[in-house]
Formats: C-alpha cells, structure tokens, sequence
C-alpha cells in the first residue's frame, strides 16, 4: 500500500463509515459490537474505494509511468568485517 492509498484510505474512512453507523442507530442497536461492526465494515470500504481511486487517478494521469511505480528490488548488502556475531567486544569496544 502505497502513501497515496493510506491518505485517501484516511479521507474516505469518514464518507464510508458514518453510513454504517447511522444505520445500527436507525435499527436500534446502540451497544459496542454493533458499533465495532460498523466500524470494520467502514475500514474495509475505505480501504477498497481508496484503491479504486488511486487506480482511477494513475490511469487518468498522462504523466504516470507504471514501471517507475513498481517496487525496486532490495540490494544485498554484505556485512561487513567487524560485524560478526561471534566477536566479543570488550567493554571499552561497545557502540552506544
């Protein structure tokens, strides 16, 4: 999940949850599961529209390159000589 994904996650959050909310009150429900239900259910919406309109956003952008966007691959790193595991350092030697 990308930056733009979580913020749009964060501004849809409120338009897809109050709904679900304002329905267990409608019906009644005024206890903790029914609010915890609806607050799930308002998390997964979001998350899912969130999706659906950074996909509609990067399609409509002329200037988006979708191999720019993929992940890069992790470089391996080599430790170096005075990292082993089996060194013991004295006191003096400890890195702070």
């Amino acid at each position: 999940m990308n930056p733009l994904t979580v913020v749009l996650s964060m501004l849809t959050a409120t338009a897809v949850t109050g709904p679900f909310l304002v329905a267990a009150f409608v019906l009644g429900h005024y206890n903790w599961p029914a609010i915890l239900l609806g607050v799930l259910l308002g998390a997964f919406g979001a998350a899912a529209l969130a999706r659906r309109i950074e996909h509609e956003m990067k399609r409509q952008d002329p200037a988006w390159d979708e191999h720019q966007d993929r992940p890069k691959a992790y470089a391996i790193v080599r430790p170096r000589s005075d990292d082993r595991r089996d060194r013991v350092y004295s006191r003096s030697d400890r890195r702070h």
